[in-house]
């Protein structure tokens, strides 16, 4: 469907065709396969799989100009670990996916703040910064000003220790 923020009038389009390139852990070894979706109802099978995959990325090397709503389950298999089997550009569009998808309504807010404390350790700039913009949210419109300061020690707690340790 096409990405709109809560509240927005904008009208999606019935259909349109984009290529996805996935990548998912079966066998014990991560594959690669790219297709063309022509409508809102295409299946891509996974075909080095024999059955349920471990994990499945949705938008491989993020290359791919979508965003990917992970249903099932699938979010936390992506994200868990704090994503050790994600390149540095798939830790960093996968944050920003769901970010994207909580100004959207299809990601609650505490699910994705829920990612934000191992990503916050995280040895790459890129990757703590996408999840800086996550908990970024908790001085926004998302949360009422009686809750800021809450939101305030949320982010000294998961983010501060590496903060001292940068000077800041």
């Amino acid at each position: 469907k096409r990405s709109l923020p809560l509240g927005s009038s904008g009208s999606a389009p019935d259909s349109w065709q984009f290529p996805v390139c996935v990548s998912y852990e079966a066998g014990g070894k991560e594959n690669r396969q790219c297709d063309l979706l022509a409508d809102r109802k295409s299946d891509m099978t996974l075909h080095a799989a024999a059955g349920c995959p471990a994990w499945v990325i949705g938008n491989a090397g993020e290359n791919g100009y979508y965003r990917v709503n992970y249903q099932s389950g699938l979010l936390e298999k992506v994200l868990g670990g704090n994503g050790e089997h994600l390149t540095v550009a798939e830790r960093v569009g996968e944050l920003g996916n769901v970010r994207a998808l909580v100004s959207t309504g299809d990601v609650p807010p505490d699910v994705a703040l829920a990612f934000t404390p191992g990503f916050a350790k995280d040895s790459h700039r890129e990757v703590v910064e996408a999840a800086v913009e996550i908990a970024q949210m908790l001085n926004s419109a998302y949360v009422p000003a009686s809750l800021r300061p809450s939101g305030a020690r949320y982010v000294r707690n998961v983010f501060g220790e590496r903060a001292i340790s940068l000077g800041w």
